[in-house]
């Protein structure tokens, strides 16, 4: 499978003009999807197959409403088939349970509630190139180790 560079985010929100706000303002640096309720119902192999295509991919959840065990069942089978995949979940972090912060896959980023949505988008921003460097970087390992092989 051709893995392609661009980045994927998936947003789940409860708002939607929040979540159109979102999608326009991440288009310049990422491809970007609605997760929709119908869509994690409906055809979650279609956002499996999307994230584990991409080197890089991201769950961004801005609402506690959507934090069901389908979300995060998807988040960590993405997180199996793509090591480049990561979740932001805008929550605060003091105030989850540990059973709460359990259930979103290792190395899950939350940003505070009260965070600017401009604030979101810029780590988004910023994690996502570093996350490119990180796989580029993993792959390039890789791909050395099995020459020498």
């Amino acid at each position: 499978m051709t893995t392609h560079t661009t980045p994927t985010i998936w947003i789940a929100g409860k708002e939607q003009r929040l979540v159109d706000s979102y999608l326009q303002r991440i288009a310049p640096f990422a491809e970007s999807h609605e997760l929709s309720e119908v869509e994690l119902e409906g055809s979650p192999s279609r956002i499996l197959h999307n994230v584990a295509s991409r080197s890089t991919a991201w769950f961004l959840v801005t609402a506690p409403e959507r934090w069901t065990d389908e979300l995060t069942s998807l988040a960590r089978k993405c997180r199996e088939f793509n090591a480049g995949f990561r979740c932001l979940v805008v929550a605060d972090w003091e105030s989850l349970s540990d059973v709460e912060r359990s259930m979103w896959p290792e190395g899950t980023l939350f940003v505070p509630t009260h965070a600017l949505s401009t604030t979101v988008i810029d780590r988004l921003r910023a994690e996502t190139h570093a996350n490119r460097i990180a796989t580029h970087r993993r792959r390039q390992i890789e791909r050395l180790q099995r020459r020498s092989a």
